[in-house]
């Protein structure tokens, strides 16, 4: 009873440019956060970003699909993220510009 937890922390920085980051949800367990962070506030990078400490700091889709950060959710998502989704993050150095989306497993076609 109950679910385990598994993490994924890798540090890709990005200076200038655009860069575009995906990941494929293998399995889904328990709670998820898919998100990017301020490499200048690292400290604070503990459990979980559901946390105020991480407002304005840390920016991620939950396992609902919301895009959050700390505990306050920006924009509520239309639906779940779900096994064989793919997640992605472009983020734009040059223009101050991330962007979160989601790609349901039904849609990826040759993805």
């Amino acid at each position: 009873a109950g679910y385990s937890w598994s993490c994924g922390l890798g540090k890709q920085e990005v200076v200038r440019g655009t860069e575009r980051f995906e990941m494929v949800v293998q399995a889904r367990t328990g709670p998820l956060q898919v998100g990017i962070a301020n490499v200048g506030h690292k400290e604070w990078i503990g459990d979980s970003w559901w946390d105020e400490a991480s407002e304005n700091k840390a920016w991620y889709l939950n396992g609902s699909g919301d895009l959050c950060t700390g505990r306050r959710k920006v924009i509520r998502g239309r639906s779940e993220i779900k096994q064989g989704d793919v997640i992605g993050i472009s983020v734009d150095m040059d223009y101050g510009v991330a962007a979160f989306y989601k790609i349901p497993a039904s849609d990826k076609k040759g993805h």
